[in-house]
């Protein structure tokens, strides 16, 4: 069973919603992205390797959605560990709409990134269980797994936060390793 650690989620999930136009953020624009499209990532990765616990049939991908679980909640904690002791908390600003004229080719990568998976592709593994499920949670989660490993590679090889690039860089061999494990399903 996995105890999904509240406080660590509430601390990513305030970071990342409570933020308004008029918080002031000490992340830049490339933090910024990173942070934001790597919560959406952890967050679907997470959400679907839980229903995984409950829908699949294979023994195998339970074990696999088991430690994606496990992982993405200890990775969403380091972030938000470092939101808030970095940013205090609440300080990113999602979303912004800013002039990307002048930015580097890493931060505007970043910053134009749409996620790959989202809130629709859980509403629909939420309906399904067995080989259905399985299908669409291994092809869902290898999109996702993908989508964040290029991220952790563009922000761990020219990202602005040294914490940061050091996350993303812990993170890297992991996922790639799941992206393996993924494949032999």
């Amino acid at each position: 069973m996995i105890v999904r650690s509240t406080l660590g989620a509430a601390v990513v999930a305030a970071a990342f919603s409570l933020a308004s136009p008029s918080t002031a953020s000490a992340a830049s624009l490339m933090t910024d992205a990173f942070l934001t499209h790597a919560n959406q990532d952890i967050d679907f990765l997470d959400r679907s390797s839980r229903f995984a616990l409950e829908n699949s049939k294979s023994a195998k991908l339970k074990s696999f959605a088991h430690d994606q679980a496990r992982d993405q909640t200890l990775t969403a904690n380091r972030i938000g560990d470092w939101i808030k002791a970095d940013l205090g908390g609440d300080k990113v600003i999602t979303g912004r709409s800013v002039a990307l004229d002048g930015v580097s080719p890493e931060t505007r990568k970043l910053a134009t990134m749409s996620a790959s998976v989202g809130q629709e592709d859980l509403d629909n593994l939420e309906g399904l269980n067995g080989k259905d499920f399985d299908d669409i949670y291994k092809a869902r989660q290898k999109l996702a797994l993908e989508q964040l490993r290029d991220l952790y590679a563009t922000y761990a090889a020219s990202g602005d936060d040294a914490k940061l690039v050091g996350i993303a860089k812990a993170e890297l061999p992991k996922i790639n390793r799941d992206l393996v494990e993924l494949g032999r399903l």
